[in-house]
């Protein structure tokens, strides 16, 4: 469900200091419980499964192949075809991890195209993505509350560029809100009861 950012905000997240000139655009808590802090580990193959669930079926399906034609008609995405896997993009949040000295960028999987991790902890993940509307980041975070359960959350970073970019995030707001991210919210629940039932 879409929360208050204050929860994200409380905690000692290295992307506060990160991505501290990007806004935060939602925060999202997911409807799955845990008992251990190693369960983090847990939640991440279980959100990299229900996104690609998500992004191939149903009407979020549909939503992702339009932004897609949309990208390589208008070419907003060609940065993001064109960059080679070894190269750390100028600008990016991976160069900025480095010159703050708060860490060292993981290699890059041949998959990670478009969305590219920045820094993976015990407790958090981030990873960024960046065209000719925006440069945005996703952040995963696993904390626990008073009575020892692990929760796990969902934070958007954006800085939107120029008016196009203003106008794009303006565009998908009711998309990414309503259908998007509940979509994945229950998406994600699904998978995790599975993946627990198994162990």
């Amino acid at each position: 469900m879409l929360v208050s950012p204050q929860n994200h905000r409380s905690q000692s997240w290295l992307v506060h200091d990160l991505a501290s000139d990007f806004q935060v655009e939602d925060v999202w808590q997911f409807p799955i419980e845990g008992t251990s802090k190693d369960q983090f580990a847990l939640f991440r193959e279980v959100f990299d499964q229900a996104f690609q669930e998500l992004s191939t079926r149903g009407i979020a399906g549909l939503l992702f192949k339009i932004r897609h034609f949309a990208g390589w008609v208008f070419r907003w995405d060609k940065d993001i075809e064109a960059r080679h896997l070894s190269q750390i993009r100028p600008g990016s949040l991976r160069e900025r991890l480095q010159d703050m000295n708060l860490g060292k960028a993981p290699p890059l999987r041949p998959e990670e195209t478009a969305f590219q991790t920045v820094y993976a902890r015990d407790r958090e993940w981030l990873c960024e993505i960046a065209n000719k509307t925006v440069h945005a980041g996703l952040h995963l975070g696993w904390y626990q509350d008073g009575s020892g359960l692990y929760h796990a959350e969902m934070a958007v970073y954006v800085k939107a560029k120029g008016w196009l970019g203003k106008y794009y995030m303006a565009a998908i707001k009711p998309f990414r809100r309503f259908l998007v991210y509940p979509a994945l919210m229950k998406a994600v629940a699904r998978v995790w009861q599975q993946r627990v039932a198994e162990v």
